[in-house]
């Protein structure tokens, strides 16, 4: 029996301040010092004498022992949570790793392309640390990838790792950053202290322009192009911003480097700029008086050797590309020197070039003698139009037209499914004879039947036959598996290479390899070197919610100088595979594929020469929806064409059976030995319905090898090789005296456009409604050949009453329909360097751009 006396509403508060206090305190850091057992009596006290004081009177309560002492353990949980909550905020500065992360090029990324992740990691601990940060991400295909990177980290040093990722959907659901110390398969997590999901902000579907100037604001004014059916987006970057790594640039479509000092920037960046240019991109060099130090880093790629500076007084050819008045009230400053060898004057002033192009590999690069931040260029409204015509090689417009060979950073993987279906082709891993298999099952049969039972009835051992035929059973059963399991016994490698190769010798390969493991568990492939990679999903690991798995799985791993693959619980007789996305190569290592044009009796013969590093089979010409079989080519031999055909782009969203002019004669089994080659061709030539790549002019060959490109767990294993070679050949054709460009070599921009909508499909053909297009075609080398014969070819059909298609003739100031018979040339030139065309849509329809030939005399062969 416990009395409880009435207190006074002063002494219940002073009561309840005494806890309040206690509670404050203990807070504040000084509940280690208190008593908690005291603590949980005070409170107990006011809380009963809350409860049970009833107006002034004594109350008797039967307080029974089982209640208070659930009372006193509720009470010491709340406290402990209490300690949990202050020790874990004590252990923020403590015990964890701070981390800080950026995605992509200032927070932004595309999908579908590569783009790096910076993470900072600071030691809070009280020790140095050595272990692995790890970056979890579900990819495409819905399964999750580790990324796995070495890292030391001294006590309170900001370390900083860089991870590349291939363009996949972000957010915090789908992405986890962590850190083990020692490693990850043994070591123990620790914790981080900071934001350790990764997420930013997305640049589909747009021109990506990347700037690193001295004026942040250089080239704002490009998207005002989307007005006209662009899609541009200029992203400011500094010096820091750039990536060491090819790939992390390949969300940028354009680099513009402009009045900034690249002597000395990072070899590693300069090098993945370079690499990057090879595999498509377009670099812009200029800056005026600041060009000389621009162009120092890039000196082997800049189409004009900077000399000094000079001044200008008038802009006409800059006003004529801008389609606007160009008055300069003060003269401009700009950079004069020597033009590179095979590079293009696009525009010049009184001799002085203003603006200089080249091709490199598979992209471009182009110099601008004046700084566009500058007045007046920064704020004249013709600029974004010039800039239009300089980066019209890669300023994907409406129809997104790659031209005749595959340009711009436009290119689009869709190889990646393609080739998980050709390397599953193992020439290595043959099928058992199925008649040997029958025959062995017919012995079976036959001595566990008659035989068996004949002699164990001689013999009067019938008895025996309940241990024999188990055993017979047992060893029928090895044997037969012994035979069924035939090339299935070791571990072997089947790989695809794409070897690009561009017509100034650079050359890039992609490709795919599969790992066949006969007893499964962790599988590990060992690179020498980093190439960007991608691991293929496995039907059995696949997450359909497309949730973060922490299993392991799948890992890349950072071993320095290398890289390693790591698949853990690989059934037995399993396959994994891995994709390699396109890298810049040694030209040295691969060789090339030389063309020439000659005369012969007459006619036109292209000759071509195996220069590369191995021995072609079926090496052909493919253009215009057909391939012509030139012939076997060991190394250094010869084959001829005569009389190739026209290069005219194969017409886009149909499928060209290559493989069937290139391999005839399949009978549709499965045993014929060119079906990867088959194969490889055709999804090759058509993939996305040839919207991205044109099919032609290139030249194609095979050859396989067993060389092995990785170790797999620290041996070389068996290996089945096949490339394909793809040699892109110059839409520019010389023959004699005689400059040919090719139809689609020619990108159309988009000078103006009223059309009520523009519905782009992707493969060539797009929808407009009512209104009127313009479109500018640049003419190559205007200055240094005299063209005579212009053709210009549309597609029938694609042509309606409803949409008309005219050029303009400068010579008579008039819009000319009649596009076959135009006569001399030079009468449709405007400006002596833009054939212009315009499209009339009456109403709603479907075209497509037509496509403009040209042909002329050189005047200084």
């Amino acid at each position: 029996m416990v009395k409880f006396k009435r207190k006074s509403s002063v002494c219940r508060k002073q009561r309840l301040h005494g806890a309040f206090r206690f509670f404050r305190a203990y807070l504040m850091g000084n509940g280690k010092n208190c008593n908690y057992l005291g603590a949980i009596s005070v409170i107990m006290e006011i809380d009963v004498i809350m409860v049970l004081e009833k107006r002034g009177r004594y109350v008797n309560v039967r307080f029974k022992k089982s209640n208070a002492i659930i009372l006193l353990i509720v009470m010491a949980v709340m406290l402990q949570l209490v300690l949990s909550v202050s020790s874990a905020t004590a252990a923020s500065d403590d015990e964890t790793i701070d981390i800080r992360r950026t995605v992509g090029l200032q927070g932004a990324y595309q999908q579908g392309k590569w783009f790096p992740v910076e993470i900072t990691l600071t030691n809070r601990t009280k020790r140095d640390l050595s272990g692995e940060v790890v970056l979890s991400v579900v990819s495409s295909e819905n399964i999750t990838t580790d990324y796995l990177v070495p890292v030391d980290l001294p006590v309170g040093t900001d370390v900083q790792v860089t991870i590349g990722l291939p363009g996949t959907v972000l957010d915090n659901d789908r992405s986890l950053i962590r850190f083990f110390e020692g490693s990850y398969k043994t070591g123990k997590e620790v914790k981080l202290f900071g934001p350790a999901t990764i997420e930013g902000r997305t640049l589909d579907g747009s021109n990506v322009i990347g700037v690193v100037a001295r004026d942040p604001d250089t080239l704002n004014f490009m998207p005002t192009l989307n007005l006209r059916g662009y899609s541009i987006n200029v992203l400011p970057l500094t010096e820091d911003d750039l990536p060491d790594q090819s790939a992390m640039l390949d969300m940028l479509d354009t680099l513009v480097i402009n009045d900034v000092d690249t002597g000395e920037w990072d070899e590693d960046v300069v090098k993945a700029i370079r690499d990057w240019v090879t595999r498509g991109g377009t670099l812009v060099l200029s800056g005026g008086a600041g060009y000389v130090k621009t162009a120092e880093a890039f000196a082997e790629l800049a189409p004009l050797a900077a000399t000094g500076t000079t001044t200008i007084e008038t802009a006409e050819s800059l006003a004529k590309a801008g389609g606007a008045e160009l008055k300069l009230t003060d003269p401009i400053t700009v950079s004069t020197g020597e033009v590179a060898k095979g590079a293009s004057v696009e525009f010049s002033e009184a001799g002085v070039p203003l603006a200089v192009s080249r091709s490199y590999g598979f992209g471009s690069i182009v110099y601008a003698a004046f700084d566009p931040s500058l007045e007046p260029m920064s704020t004249w409204s013709g600029s974004a139009s010039l800039w239009a015509k300089l980066l019209g090689r890669n300023l994907s417009n409406l129809q997104g037209m790659g031209g005749a060979v595959m340009t711009g950073n436009t290119y689009i993987d869709n190889m990646f499914w393609p080739l998980s279906n050709i390397i599953d082709q193992f020439p290595s891993i043959k099928p058992p004879s199925f008649s040997l298999l029958l025959a062995l099952f017919g012995l079976y049969v036959l001595i566990v039947a008659p035989v068996l039972y004949i002699i164990l009835a001689k013999a009067d051992r019938r008895e025996w036959g309940w241990w024999l035929i188990p055993a017979v059973s047992v060893v029928m059963g090895i044997v037969i598996f012994t035979f069924g399991a035939g090339d299935k016994k070791n571990t072997s490698v089947h790989s695809v290479d794409i070897v690009e190769l561009s017509p100034d010798g650079k050359a890039v390969v992609s490709g795919a390899a599969a790992v066949f493991s006969p007893t499964g568990g962790t599988v590990t492939a060992s690179f020498d070197e980093k190439p960007e990679m991608r691991m293929y999903s496995d039907s059995s690991m696949m997450n359909a919610s497309g949730n973060l798995t922490l299993n392991g799985a799948f890992q890349f791993r950072d071993t320095g100088d290398g890289l390693q693959t790591i698949w853990r619980s690989v059934p037995y007789w399993s396959t994994r595979k891995l994709f390699m996305d396109r890298r810049v190569v040694d030209s040295a290592e691969t060789g090339r594929i030389d063309i020439a044009y000659e005369e012969e009796s007459g006619a036109e013969k292209l000759v071509v020469t195996n220069n590369t590093s191995s021995d072609l089979t079926h090496v052909s010409l493919i253009v215009n929806g057909q391939a012509q079989v030139i012939g076997d080519l060991k190394k250094g031999e010869s084959g001829s064409i005569l009389n190739p055909p026209t290069f005219v782009p194969a017409q886009p969203g149909m499928y060209y059976s290559y493989s069937s002019m290139i391999f005839p004669g399949w009978s549709g089994n499965n045993n014929d030995e060119w079906m990867r080659q088959r194969e490889l061709t055709d999804q090759y030539f058509n993939r996305n319905n040839d919207a991205m790549r044109s099919s032609g002019p290139v030249i194609v060959g095979y050859s396989t090898d067993h060389e092995n490109a990785f170790m797999v767990n620290g041996d070389k294993v068996r290996t089945d090789h096949l490339t394909m070679w793809v040699q892109n050949v110059d839409p520019t054709r010389h023959v004699g005296d005689r400059v040919i460009i090719s139809a689609g070599a020619m990108k159309p921009i988009i000078a103006s456009n009223t059309l009520e909508f523009v519905n782009n499909y992707g493969n060539g053909i797009v929808n407009v409604g009512a209104g009127e297009l313009i479109l500018d075609y640049m003419v190559p080398r205007s200055e240094s050949v005299a063209y005579d014969v212009l053709d210009i070819q549309t597609n029938p059909a694609y042509s309606n009453s409803n949409l008309t298609w005219s050029v303009w003739h400068e010579a008579s100031g008039e819009w000319v329909s009649q596009l076959n018979a135009l006569g001399s040339a030079h009468e449709y030139f405007v400006d002596e360097q833009i054939i212009r065309l315009k499209l009339e849509a009456a109403a709603a329809g479907e075209t497509m751009f037509p496509y403009v030939m040209l042909e002329g005399e050189e005047l200084n062969p």
